[in-house]
């Protein structure tokens, strides 16, 4: 192997990545090394699995490292249907899901032992010239691997308490596979969002065993997602692009939770660049990868369906119309079973948004009215421009305004457009969190790739080793904090939530039915008889108990939650949401068949 070759980059890359893990573990080293034996090979296995479907579906493109990624992204994509499909008729199961990675397995096989080896291997000789600089791109990785392998929605605290993760993104998927099937949930108004990535999660379940086997092979996958996402730009647009987008803070401190934002990114990115691209077939491939993009989250919709041909009437003309109804249709298409299913389910395809225009689906008008109030503010938005975007530090700081400078000197008119159509809709139709606007960190890398001036590549460089020096003063910081003085390092790799938040498990009989009041992290209850609903599920009869759990008592054998500090939280954020007073919880602390899980305000 010669030194500067690109198998050289390889074995350094490899080098960094497992020394960072092994310090990072520390002495749960083996709890790690176990779980990437397991868990990582079948994120191996299910990415071999999406390759080959994707290759089996788009096997005229040409051999360039695009296609790889598009394969891959189009074989996730139908999995994800698939999945859908098999769930609705309730036959996903361990042996279906088994069989699906081990299809993809056989078939990957076969198709490496045929595929070009003297191509392969005079890519590894070549001189790695600015691939050296992948090398970088190995510690984010190795960070975001690490806290992967830490239990879900406890890590960073970007939202409060994990909502998302633990009562949304993992427990929808856990019903799912207690139950046997896919099915509405009106306990959770999520469980109507279309769950692209969360498909995946459910085949992690259902291949190692239980919800609490399967969540680190989710959570390796969302890293997985990232990475590939990362692995777009740099087909799209170069090393040195891609890089930036690696070692942008926000990557990693999204790719280990359980999020969908991998989704987004990955399938956003490449909707984006085939767009870019022009042609007629690169416009159909967009599309569908824009409707995989919108059957991960709806915010897509207009970000990337709508967005991309409007983009392209400030970019290129030609045969608009054309490229824009292709591109459009096949979005629709690959979008359609997750329309379909909630037609069927509520009669609106898009519950629960657009509820003036289909229809509430179960929902009362006061949970319209909450839903509305929360998902479209109506002040602040600039101030959240400026402290949810400008001065959030996940994005670098230096990467937007680094865009817009390369934005004046080049001419990608439809990555600069795609940009300002992106904050308009953020500003305009979201509740202004910082990472439902993840998406333009590609699409600033796309334009810091098209700047052609020699001293260019120059300040690249030094962007990234700005965006480095930021990944470790957040990411990299607070994983240390939390794996050493908080104690994560002790957590690495554990399946077992019992006790993590509400009671013990050892005051509990097999019988007990558990009420959750103020919080809905159900996720981190790994009881069997666990009810909940979300905050937009909860009632409005003014009775507290009545509004999360249906009853105006407590019945026999029934155990009530009640998390007092976060209840007080939503009745101060949501519309309609009734709280104790401080004599009726005084008053509840006293029964036996009621646990208080945290301190009273």
């Amino acid at each position: 192997m010669k030194l500067n070759s690109r198998a050289a980059v390889v074995a350094v890359a490899a080098a960094v990545f497992f020394v960072i893990v092994f310090t990072l573990a520390g002495s749960s080293w083996p709890l790690v090394v176990y779980r990437l034996l397991t868990d990582g090979v079948v994120v191996i296995v299910w990415l071999m699995t999406a390759g080959a479907i994707g290759r089996m579906i788009l096997h005229r493109l040409p051999a360039e490292f695009l296609s790889v990624v598009t394969d891959i992204a189009m074989g996730l994509g139908v999995i994800s249907i698939l999945a859908l499909l098999l769930g609705l008729a309730g036959w996903l199961n361990h042996f279906t899901a088994i069989g699906i990675l081990l299809a993809g397995l056989v078939v990957g096989s076969i198709w490496a032992f045929r595929s070009d080896g003297p191509a392969l291997r005079r890519w590894a000789v070549e001189p790695a010239g600015i691939g050296w600089v992948w090398v970088l791109a190995a510690i984010p990785l190795a960070m975001s691997v690490v806290a992967a392998l830490l239990p879900p929605g406890l890590l960073w605290g970007d939202e409060p308490n994990g909502y998302d993760v633990a009562e949304y993104h993992l427990q929808v998927p856990r019903q799912w596979f207690e139950a046997g099937r896919i099915s509405p949930l009106d306990e959770n108004v999520f469980s109507y969002f279309p769950q692209g990535v969360e498909m995946h999660y459910l085949l992690a379940m259902e291949a190692r065993g239980g919800p609490w086997a399967g969540m680190y092979a989710a959570q390796l996958m969302h890293v997985a997602m990232c990475a590939l996402a990362v692995a777009a730009v740099g087909a799209i647009a170069g090393t040195l692009p891609a890089v930036v987008m690696a070692v942008t803070p926000w990557i990693s401190w999204l790719a280990p939770v359980a999020y969908v934002e991998g989704g987004v990114l990955l399938f956003g990115t490449l909707a984006i660049g085939w767009a870019m691209r022009g042609k007629v077939r690169g416009m159909a491939i967009a599309g569908g990868m824009a409707g995989f993009a919108c059957g991960v989250k709806l915010t897509d919709v207009p970000m990337v369906l709508i967005a991309v041909p409007v983009a392209m009437l400030f970019a290129d003309r030609n045969d608009w119309l054309k490229k824009s109804a292709l591109f459009v249709l096949v979005g629709l298409i690959t979008f359609s079973p997750w329309l379909i299913r909630n037609a069927v389910w509520c009669g609106n395809p898009v519950f629960p948004e657009a509820m003036n225009l289909f229809g509430r689906g179960h929902f009362s008008q006061v949970q319209v009215e909450r839903w509305q109030r929360a998902y479209v503010p109506t002040e602040g938005r600039f101030q959240a421009l400026v402290g949810q975007i400008v001065l959030d530090d996940r994005y670098g700081f230096v990467l937007l305004p680094a865009a817009l400078v390369a934005a004046v000197l080049c001419k990608n008119r439809f990555a600069l457009a795609m940009l300002v159509i992106l904050a308009i809709i953020w500003l305009g139709f979201t509740h202004l969190q910082s990472r439902f606007f993840v998406l333009a960190i590609p699409i600033c890398c796309l334009l810091l790739a098209d700047v052609k001036y020699r001293w260019w590549p120059a300040v690249l460089v030094g962007l990234i080793c700005f965006l480095l020096a930021c990944q470790a003063a957040t990411v990299g910081q607070r994983l240390v904090h939390y794996l050493t003085d908080m104690g994560g390092e002790a957590a690495l790799g554990h399946e077992n939530l019992a006790g993590l938040v509400g009671p013990d498990s050892a005051t509990l009989t097999p019988d007990t039915q558990i009420d959750l009041v103020g919080d809905a992290r159900a996720f981190l209850y790994p009881y069997p008889h666990v009810h909940y609903r979300t905050v937009f599920d909860v009632g409005s009869s003014g009775n507290v108990v009545e509004d999360w759990t249906g009853r105006a008592d407590i019945p026999p054998h029934h155990l009530l939650v009640v998390d007092p500090a976060e209840l007080h939280r939503l009745h101060e954020t949501y519309y309609r949401i009734s709280d104790f007073s401080d004599d009726e919880l005084t008053a509840l602390a006293r029964r036996p068949d009621v646990f208080i899980a945290r301190p009273a305000r």
